[in-house]
């Protein structure tokens, strides 16, 4: 009922509706719903925002055995949300995120690990973790798999394979990842120059990293 409150599906679309019968799945122990109706919080939709309910939610998700509310808590603790600002608690939600299989929870993990936050950093691991990330299909695990793979951080230089993983989580909606990827396709690092798709590339992120570059791409375009 949640979802078709939510959606318009069948019924007329009600927020607050939506939110309370989230409310009522959650309370009876569902961890997905829990989740959600922390998102909801969050968000403030059907309900009044509150970060510190929806850290609440996330929480008793969490202990459900949800991974993505282990993802949501590890960025709690980072930012603050709801909750003091931990490393360390967030360094342990996002390995238990990733060790439950999210694909989120390994791109994060690989974050924290590459910078060094709340943990010594490595390069090393973090591809590893940024690998685990691409397999389960995250986005922004590809994009930043693809950047170590371009600057050769933590693994072997390799821009061939570089310019196949922007391409792949551009594919998936990485913006960065499109605007590298149209870089190095103008640049003809990891392949052939090719006008053409560095101006698709370039043209589908908003940057303005490449705003001066689609000018100049357009005009070469034309006169090719």
């Amino acid at each position: 009922l949640a979802l078709s409150y939510d959606t318009g599906d069948g019924v007329p679309a009600d927020a607050a509706l939506a939110a309370q019968w989230q409310a009522k799945a959650a309370e009876a122990g569902l961890p997905r719903a829990a989740l959600l109706l922390g998102d909801r919080y969050r968000a403030g939709s059907g309900v009044a925002q509150s970060d510190k309910q929806a850290f609440t939610w996330w929480s008793r998700a969490a202990d459900a055995g949800e991974r993505d509310a282990q993802y949501r808590l590890g960025v709690a603790w980072i930012e603050g949300i709801g909750t003091k600002p931990s490393k360390a608690k967030a360094l342990a939600a996002f390995q238990a995120a990733a060790d439950a299989g999210s694909g989120a929870g390994a791109a994060a993990l690989g974050y924290v690990t590459a910078r060094g936050i709340g943990l010594k950093a490595n390069a090393e691991d973090a591809v590893s973790q940024f690998q685990d990330a691409k397999r389960l299909g995250n986005p922004i695990g590809r994009f930043d798999l693809a950047v170590m793979l371009e600057s050769g951080r933590g693994i072997d230089r390799d821009l061939d394979a570089a310019r196949q993983t922007y391409r792949e989580a551009a594919i998936a909606g990485e913006k960065r990842a499109a605007v590298n990827l149209g870089l190095m396709y103008l640049s003809g690092a990891g392949g052939a120059v090719d006008l053409t798709e560095a101006l698709r590339w370039t043209w589908s992120s908003p940057s303005s990293r490449c705003a001066s570059r689609r000018r100049t791409l357009t005009v070469m375009a034309r006169a090719t």
